[in-house]
């Protein structure tokens, strides 16, 4: 099993997936590499069995639009089509569909064209593809816990009256925040002329609420409803779509939707104190696909721990798997010092130094105390009083430091080797550093992109190893797959993936007090609280209002300034000098907290996190 092993197997052929191969074979279908076209010769008759419609395989809560024209320079080119011709359609779920689905792979069979996109609450959102009347569009989704995809076939019709996939709050949902923006996801691109405050509104009872309407997306899919008030606490409302709404084919809404649910008591919507932040995720190498399974996790200035985003392993601590955007209290009504989230797991300290961990694997079975945790990929360690090391988890890569490596997970903290006496540790997804009392930084684990800093070649290492060029450093970070560390004179050095072996300076003249390092992006802080940040940036995790990548340090927008930052799998939060947490980048799972989500709610400057003042 490689390091970099998928969380879900693929093997075997569905009962589902039997019946579309039978399908293709009853049409007499013959897959030309270099066409991909349908023939119509067949043994059994002199001219195509036709197969009805109605006796494909399908999902329910799939949607398949009618052709819609691209017009040129149009945006939908160039944000979901695959290969633009004429025309393309539009493929969505409704949220519920398939529970435990991770990803869906849509293809157009007479093109081969496919696309795929995350699958968030068993659902979702629309994607395009070239495709025109009468194609076929053939739909797999892989899932939790599952060898074999769900598949369905649908025919591209010449007339698809629009639909609503989701809203969000979804119906009957409770405890929506009162600062929430109410959020309509259509299955085909809507006429702008016909989105107004008459087609899209809010109800308080037989009481209609002010509001403003507006597109959230290029593709004019999605549509938010900003009410110009907070709501009222512990009230019913709905939320109204009409079919005087009508898409860019000028075919009216299939059926006027309401959504019912109730907003939350003011306390719990505006009386959260935050003293920290910290954001997590699953790295790309195991089953995000680029998806941006993401979580967040802050503590109160009383120690409680509340949690927003993903929470596919229950990750969030509420007790259940269901995503939040918002954040939700952890249960068990521990107070924790600390908290720290990566991969699919959390971890939290409390003032006794007991360590708790809740989410994916690996689970601490051990009555140690700590002074300080780290999070890992799939392992976690802890530092003792006396700059001890002990970790626990996979040790593939020999990340757990203990001179041994292997496929073994271990749930008893053991000692890091080496008799190293450290002031603080880190973990990546694969590896792990620590620094110590000198300053001198030392990593172990996986080096296959350099990340253990120590100018070499060598695949890894199960002990620690000096970071070369003999630096001192005050702080350190581990990314997923690079580390980065900052001087006493506030340069920042990073080493890893997109840097080598070897530590290089990246702070471009900027002196920086405190950094964070998430998957493919970094950020830091300097002595003002102005916050900065490099790397990947193509869901404006780098919050500079672009999703442009950056090499060097970018200033993140909003003028705001910080006591902390946290970066995540794509995203970023950061705890304002005000005490209000903001979070900015991908946003598929709500780990921005700020009551919305979905692949295209991202957002490239800082938002406010719901729940505050």
């Amino acid at each position: 099993m490689s390091k970099h092993e998928s969380l879900v197997r693929r093997t075997g052929e569905s009962r589902n997936e039997a019946v579309v191969h039978s399908y293709l074979k009853n049409r007499c279908v013959v897959l030309i590499p270099a066409l991909l076209a349908w023939t119509t010769a067949c043994v059994e008759s002199s001219g195509p069995k036709q197969t009805p419609v109605d006796t494909l395989p399908n999902i329910a809560g799939l949607t398949v639009s009618a052709p819609v024209p691209v017009p040129a320079g149009s945006a939908h080119a160039s944000a979901a089509v695959v290969s633009v011709d004429e025309s393309v359609v539009y493929i969505s779920l409704a949220p519920g569909s398939v529970p435990m689905g991770i990803k869906a792979t849509v293809r157009a069979l007479s093109t081969g064209d496919s696309v795929t996109t995350a699958v968030v609450n068993g659902g979702f959102d629309p994607v395009a593809i070239s495709a025109s009347i009468g194609d076929t569009i053939a739909v797999a989704i892989e899932r939790f816990g599952f060898a074999d995809p769900i598949r369905a076939l649908q025919v591209v019709a010449a007339r698809r009256a629009p639909v609503v996939v989701r809203t969000d709050p979804p119906p009957q949902k409770r405890d929506v925040p009162l600062n929430s923006v109410m959020v309509v996801v259509f299955s085909t691109p809507l006429d702008p002329a016909t989105l107004t405050t008459g087609s899209v509104q809010l109800w308080r009872d037989a009481t209609p609420v002010a509001g403003t309407v507006r597109f959230a997306d290029a593709l004019q899919l999605i549509v938010e409803f900003q009410p110009l008030n907070v709501l009222d606490p512990q009230t019913a409302y709905h939320l109204v779509v009409t079919q005087s709404i009508r898409d860019v084919n000028g075919i009216g809404l299939e059926s006027p939707v309401a959504v019912p649910f109730t907003t939350a008591t003011g306390g719990s919507a505006a009386g959260l104190a935050f003293a920290s932040v910290t954001a997590g995720g699953l790295d790309d190498a195991t089953i995000s696909y680029g998806l941006a399974f993401g979580h967040t996790c802050a503590l109160t200035t009383d120690g409680a721990a509340y949690c927003w985003g993903w929470n596919g392993y229950g990750q969030l601590g509420d007790g259940s798997t269901t995503d939040q955007s918002v954040p939700i209290a952890v249960t068990g009504g521990l107070a924790f010092s600390s908290v720290v989230a990566r991969g699919a797991r959390t971890c939290g300290l409390t003032p006794r130094g007991a360590a708790f961990c809740w989410g994916g694997q690996p689970v601490l079975q051990s009555d140690m105390s700590f002074v300080a945790l780290a999070a890992g990929g799939y392992h976690d360690c802890g530092l003792t009083t006396g700059g001890e090391a002990y970790c626990w988890g996979e040790n593939y890569s020999g990340q757990l430091g203990n001179g041994r490596s292997g496929p073994h997970l271990g749930s008893d903290a053991g000692f890091v080797s080496g008799g190293l006496d450290f002031v603080a540790l880190t973990a990546g997804t694969y590896h792990t550093c620590g620094l110590d009392t000198t300053g001198a930084a030392y990593c172990w684990g996986d080096n296959f992109y350099g990340e253990l800093g120590d100018g070499s070649s060598r695949d890894s290492s199960i002990v620690p190893v000096p970071v070369s060029r003999g630096r001192n450093f005050v702080a350190l970070q581990a990314g997923y797959y690079h580390t980065c560390a900052l001087t006493d004179a506030g340069a920042a050095y990073c080493w890893g993936e997109f840097f080598g072996s070897d530590p290089v300076l990246v702070s471009a003249g900027l002196s920086f007090v405190a950094l964070t390092a998430g998957e493919y992006h970094t950020c830091a802080l300097t002595a003002e609280g102005a916050a900065y940040c490099w790397g990947r940036n193509a869901r404006g995790q780098l919050g500079d209002g672009s999703n442009t990548d950056a090499a060097v340090p970018v200033a993140v927008a909003g003028g705001l300034t910080f006591s902390s930052v946290s970066a995540g799998k794509a995203h970023t939060c950061g705890v304002a000098t005000t005490g209000i947490v903001y979070c900015w980048g991908a946003n598929t799972f709500g780990q921005l907290g700020n009551g919305a989500l979905g692949v295209g709610v991202s957002s490239s400057r800082p938002v406010k996190v719901a729940g505050q003042p």
